[in-house]
């Protein structure tokens, strides 16, 4: 915390804890929870972990899209991991049955 704040009142970036582009900052925070959700979906299925993957930078790009309509500044967060969180479930609900049916019928999509 004291690092952080001394940071901030020399309006220093953070190394290491900020990541810069031109007009953005994420936080370490934000690749922390993006990695998580994708990391455990990858423990459940291909199909959830792509599906998350894509999700996740979907929503991303959603933010990044809603930063110059708004123009305030929105976490990053909370657009991906919902996305993330709603295509995990989907592609454990819907798309692995689906994938395991058809294997049972000897069906390639």
């Amino acid at each position: 915390k004291v690092l952080v704040e001394t940071a901030e009142a020399r309006g220093e970036a953070i190394p290491g804890l900020v990541y810069e582009g031109n007009q953005i900052k994420l936080g370490l925070g934000d690749f922390v929870f993006y990695s998580l959700l994708v990391g455990r979906a990858s423990l459940r299925s291909t199909a959830a972990l792509v599906a998350c993957a894509v999700a996740v930078l979907a929503g991303l790009c959603a933010t990044l899209a809603l930063l110059p309509v708004l123009e305030r500044v929105l976490p990053a967060l909370p657009i991906s991991i919902a996305a993330g969180i709603l295509f995990y479930f989907a592609s454990w609900l819907m798309i692995e049955p689906l994938a395991a049916a058809a294997a049972e019928r000897s069906l390639f999509l």
